[in-house]
């Protein structure tokens, strides 16, 4: 479903292939790859401009938005943005993004899915050998001085 764009922008912009990203989180590794396949990626946050001026001036040659969990993208967001086709988060929910508005304006919505499945388990197994063998506990007695045999590292 194409809305109408009645704000001023596109032209030149739209020959560019934008994606708007929302919130400075670390997406560079993506960005730079957007950038080798010509998109140009939005930046809000480094421009002087506020953040609804700035979606106001590219409204209509925005066609993806990139988002993390922390970026909550709702009808309001949604309405400055006639023209968008897609939404990318990073994260492997989606309960920061009203996809009933997705949804009644043709808006396809794609996820990280399982991609940090296997990562989070890693991290999980590493965090629980951590406080079993008392790794941390341990590096903490020693940088603060403590020599010898204390009673959390030897039970």
């Amino acid at each position: 479903i194409k809305r109408p764009c009645h704000a001023g922008g596109g032209g030149e912009m739209d020959q560019q292939r934008p994606v708007l990203r929302l919130g400075a989180s670390s997406f560079e590794g993506l960005t730079d790859l957007l950038k080798f396949h010509g998109f140009q990626v939005l930046k809000p946050w480094e421009s002087h401009l506020s953040l609804d001026a700035f979606l106001a001036s590219h409204c209509c040659a925005v066609r993806a938005l990139l988002v993390s969990s922390l970026v909550h993208v709702d009808d309001a967001i949604l309405e400055k943005l006639p023209s968008l086709g897609v939404i990318v988060t990073m994260s492997a929910g989606v309960s920061h993004i009203d996809l009933q508005a997705c949804r009644r304006k043709g808006i396809v919505v794609t996820n990280a899915g399982d991609a940090f499945t296997g990562d989070a388990a890693d991290y999980a197994v590493g965090l629980l050998l951590d406080v079993l063998r008392r790794v941390s506990a341990s590096d903490r007695l020693l940088r603060g001085g403590f020599r010898g045999c204390p009673l959390l590292a030897c039970q």
